[in-house]
């Protein structure tokens, strides 16, 4: 079973929010100009963050994901928490009453249960405080925070999640949680 809870509020309110539930975790933001990774602790405290405006943003760990997207008129967005740990969701949505919970979602776990992407690039150098520099000449460099050494490749770690249709028995891809990032070598 997967767990949802959604509210509207800054992404400052959301991540605060959603870091001490977390743990040590990855964000991934997008903006206009650039996206990128930050590394934020269980106190909400954010490492890498660029000057830009994200209008989407993602805090992922092994315990759950934080997804927020910007309104179209204020600074506030809506901030969707999603886990398999139904007491977590739960501790999120109490922090705010506005929130909405989402009825569980029936889901089944695909097999292999993780998967991956693998990120444009190799690793410049090896780890300077739990951070690399990667590169790709279509797209440049980038910092992700992670641990690896000098010409690994980087992979985004995930999970799906599929619903049947109980007539035709068709699956379908409900939900992915991003769950971290990894060096892997080739």
């Amino acid at each position: 079973m997967l767990y949802s809870v959604r509210k509207t509020q800054r992404l400052a309110d959301a991540i605060a929010a959603a870091a001490p539930l977390l743990g040590p975790a990855t964000g991934l933001a997008y903006a206009r100009q650039a996206a990128w990774f930050e590394a934020v602790d269980d106190k909400g405290q954010r490492a890498g963050i660029k000057n830009h405006t994200p209008y989407e943003y993602r805090l992922f760990s092994k315990k759950g994901e934080l997804r927020w997207l910007c309104g179209l008129t204020s600074d506030e967005g809506r901030a969707v928490f999603v886990s398999e740990d139904e007491g977590i969701v739960s501790k999120f949505a109490a922090k705010e009453p506005r929130a909405d919970k989402e009825p569980p979602l029936e889901v089944t776990k695909l097999e292999p249960a993780e998967s991956e992407y693998i990120l444009w690039g190799r690793v410049c150098g090896d780890a300077q405080s739990g951070w690399v520099e990667a590169a790709e000449g279509r797209i440049g460099r980038f910092e992700v925070p992670v641990d690896a050494k000098a010409g690994e490749r980087l992979a985004l770690r995930f999970v799906e999640f599929v619903t049947f249709d109980d007539e035709h028995r068709n699956a379908r891809v409900a939900e992915e949680l991003l769950l971290g990032i990894r060096a892997i070598d080739e």
